[in-house]
């Protein structure tokens, strides 16, 4: 009984865990109309408060990961959760656009101690069967939280303003810390690296390797143009005609929650395929949901996002999962360089189709995100060889130098 209560106590950890690491992350997504009218900065520029977020977090991620393999899991994870509530209070705070900025951009710093190390956790305290079934936890908890934040923020926003909202954002956050202090066990598997020196001379090891390199470029394309997805439509459907609220438009970014089911199922379906197969099928999914948003009807540019959310998640977990397989050592280190690419390309993301914005309104940004995703798919085909060992995606732990094993990585969930 107590082994048994031991174990559902470090499942519901881990998915509190991913909850805590997106929770605040694209939190402000559905605000940025109202940040730009408070700051008397345009609309686009408003896109720094998610950018300096991300670019933090991809600054940090490899640090964060290196950090973990000398240090330990559990006492990393719960520290990032509970220091993230000072950031996110003082941001409420903010009197500048400069100030709101260096508060968002320090929460991204302390993001990277939980999810970085959480998959790592989860690899080390689990067995291969059952990681699959916590790894599919995680992502549930990192989905919701990605959601939850969004929603949150909107709907204070609507009704008492944006700086409750992010006051709101700090009291989830303590929360969901001393729930993670009091409910994730140590960790029990867990073997140091010799020496942070050794640590961060994995991150060398892993960037001289190709296939690493391309995972990680697919991973910014796939990031860029998810971001750049629902900033954009954020501001397109807050303009005429539509003219939706903050409390509607965060309502929108529900159809993230298709990723809690249409990830697990495509997986089964595609198991017996390399990486490359899903990483395809969930780039044609985006192109097509990009395509939908092109229609000037509010049910077919949601139904354009559903598809192409559940094609960003598919392609993510293929990409994770490839990176996985190319590193049998120093996981955490690995996960942090792939972090890192991913969330340069979701920095850029928010900010960088600004230019096609103004110069051909959602039309050129829908362009431009099409071509990133058929860029990420040349990628994968042409470079995701098999210079690792072929593995079923999405079903099978990566085997480790030591012998033992991982599941695959979902780090980036968000």
């Amino acid at each position: 009984m107590t082994t048994a209560m031991t174990t559902d106590r470090r499942s519901l950890g881990v998915m509190l865990a991913g909850a805590a690491a997106f929770f605040d992350l694209y939190a402000p997504q559905a605000i940025l109309p109202q940040l730009a009218a408070e700051f008397g900065v345009s609309a686009h520029q408003a896109g720094w408060v998610i950018t300096v977020t991300t670019l933090a977090v991809a600054l940090i991620g490899p640090f964060a990961g290196s950090l973990a393999d000398a240090c330990g899991r559990k006492r990393l994870i719960v520290i990032g959760s509970l220091a993230i509530v000072v950031p996110t209070i003082l941001a409420a705070m903010a009197t500048t656009f400069t100030e709101l900025l260096v508060w968002r951009a320090a929460a991204g710093v302390l993001m990277p101690l939980i999810f970085c190390v959480t998959i790592a956790y989860i690899g080390e305290e689990w067995e291969t069967g059952e990681a699959r079934a916590v790894t599919a936890l995680y992502m549930a908890g990192a989905v919701a939280g990605g959601f939850s934040g969004r929603f949150l923020t909107g709907v204070v926003t609507d009704a008492l303003g944006w700086r409750l909202a992010f006051v709101s954002l700090g009291a989830v956050n303590l929360v969901i810390g001393l729930a993670l202090l009091r409910m994730l066990p140590r960790e029990r598997a867990f073997v140091a690296s010799s020496g942070l020196r050794t640590a961060l001379a994995a991150v060398l090891t892993h960037l001289r390797k190709p296939h690493m390199l391309a995972a990680c470029v697919v991973g910014a394309l796939i990031l860029f143009a998810q971001v750049a997805l629902f900033t954009y439509v954020s501001l397109l459907l807050a303009g005429p005609p539509y003219g939706l609220r903050p409390g509607l438009l965060a309502s929108i970014s529900a159809v993230y929650l298709l990723g809690m089911v249409s990830t697990p199922l495509a997986g089964r379906w595609l198991r017996g395929f390399q990486e490359r197969v899903p990483l395809s099928t969930g780039a044609a999914l985006f192109i097509v949901g990009a395509g939908l948003t092109l229609v000037q009807s509010l049910w077919m540019i949601v139904a354009g996002l559903a598809f192409a959310s559940a094609g960003t998640f598919l392609s993510q977990s293929a990409a994770t999962s490839f990176v996985a397989g190319a590193a049998p050592g120093a996981r955490s280190s690995a996960i942090g360089i792939y972090t890192s690419f991913y969330y340069i390309g979701g920095s850029i993301g928010a900010v960088g189709p600004g230019a096609a914005w103004h110069a051909g309104g959602w039309p050129a940004v829908a362009a431009m995100l099409i071509a990133c995703n058929l860029a990420a798919l040349l990628i994968a085909v042409t470079l995701w060889r098999t210079q690792v060992r072929p593995r079923r995606w999405f079903n099978k732990a990566a085997s480790r130098a030591d012998g033992k094993t991982c599941a695959p990585s979902a780090v980036c969930a968000g």
